[in-house]
Parts: C-alpha cells; sequence; structure tokens
C-alpha cells in the first residue's frame, strides 16, 4: 500500500471516529457519520445523513452541523417544491427562512397577524393562494439575504443567488401545488466531508441529480 493510500485511510478514520467532552456530564463523547433527525431546525421530517454526530453514554446526542445557513436553505428548497399545502411547521419555516415576523408576512400577505398564527398552530386553513403568495415572497426573502450578505461579499452573494434559483422552477411549483392539506415533506440533505466534495467545498447536499442543488460552505458564510 502506498504512503499516500495510507495517509488517506488514517485522514477518513480520524473523520468518521472523533472523540469530544460531553457538556452534560463531561465525560467522552464519540462521533460518528450516521443519519441524524434534525428536529433542532423546527421540522420533525428532517434526516440528515452522513453528518457526524457525537454520542454519550448519558444519552446525549450532538450533530457537528457546519453551514447551518446554507443547510436551511436546502431545506427550504425542498420544502418549496411540495405539491400540497404548506403545514403549520413549514409555514413557520419558511417564514423565518424569508427573516420575517407573523406581522411583517401578515401585510405582506393581506390578512390579521392572528390569522398567520393560526396558520403555524394548524388552527386555520391557508389555502392555495395565500400558500403561493407565502411560497413566493419566501423564495425573494431568502434570495434577498444572500445577495446582501453580512460578509459584504456582494459578489460571492449573487453567484450562490444564481446557483440556488437554478435549482427551483416556480412556474412548475405553482402549476402543481394541490388544494389539500398534508403532513410536512420528508426532508432528507446528505452532509459531505472534505473527500466528498469534489473540490466545491459543499457542505450539503440535496439527493438529486441536479448538480447545482448544492450549498458551499463559504458562499453563504
Amino acid at each position: 500500500m502506498s504512503p499516500r493510500n495510507k495517509e488517506n485511510i488514517h485522514h477518513r478514520a480520524k473523520t468518521v471516529e472523533e472523540v469530544r467532552r460531553c457538556f452534560d456530564c463531561d465525560r467522552s463523547m464519540r462521533g460518528k457519520r450516521t443519519t441524524y433527525l434534525y428536529t433542532e431546525c423546527g421540522l420533525n421530517s428532517v434526516k440528515l445523513t452522513n453528518v457526524l454526530v457525537f454520542e454519550c453514554e448519558c444519552g446525549a446526542k450532538v450533530p457537528e452541523l457546519l453551514d447551518i445557513e446554507g443547510l436551511h436553505m436546502l431545506i427550504a428548497v425542498d420544502i418549496l417544491q411540495k405539491n400540497s399545502l404548506l403545514s403549520a411547521d413549514e409555514i413557520r419555516f419558511l417564514r423565518k427562512s424569508a427573516g420575517l415576523s407573523q406581522s411583517e408576512l401578515a401585510k405582506i400577505v393581506g390578512v390579521h397577524s392572528t390569522r398567520v398564527s393560526k396558520w403555524e398552530s394548524d388552527d386555520g386553513h391557508i389555502g392555495k393562494n395565500n400558500d403561493r403568495l407565502l411560497r413566493a415572497y419566501c423564495l425573494f426573502g431568502m434570495l434577498r439575504q444572500i445577495v446582501n450578505g453580512s460578509d459584504g461579499q456582494e459578489m460571492v452573494g449573487m453567484l450562490t443567488a444564481a446557483k440556488f434559483i437554478r435549482t427551483v422552477d416556480v412556474r412548475k411549483i405553482f402549476e402543481t401545488i394541490k388544494d389539500r392539506k398534508s403532513a410536512s415533506k420528508v426532508v432528507s440533505v446528505t452532509a459531505q466531508g472534505e473527500n466528498d466534495s469534489g473540490g466545491t467545498g459543499a457542505a450539503w447536499v440535496l439527493p438529486t441529480s441536479n448538480p447545482d442543488a448544492t450549498v458551499g460552505r463559504r458562499a453563504i458564510n
């Protein structure tokens, strides 16, 4: 076996299994790449695959999440393409992804702020028209956040926005939305290690054949 192959195997082993201290009991936590149900984002239907998760004997479980903004963007991209009405949790997630409060979203859609609260508590029917308007504005809001990134790199933001918009066929989405309620869409996002990204620096990827459905570590910082 060549020295380079031995080095690659050693690097992969270090990536797959790492050790950290538990914040709850101060014991050692061993990390391994596995599938993680990402409920911290406010959705109970998001699965992260190949993500490094540290587990402790006390029951603590901590995932290592790189580029959370990029991750949430890909989750939003997948939710926006749902062919039925958004669930309460999805409405809340998209609203926050667009950087809107309930009252701000209510003004944009043209309803009372209590209506948005009812949508997000599953106590009201959003309807097809409001669903479309919410998706359209949330898409616009996310793109605006990218272009006006906090790092001030306008050109990087523009390039990332261009890659992002190519993954979403807004016309097709609006044509296929059915006026019926359903559970939150199951979203699966794969974490990519340094050796998996092919030199692109992509931290997350959707399970799709579209090569643009990835988000880089640096592009969304």
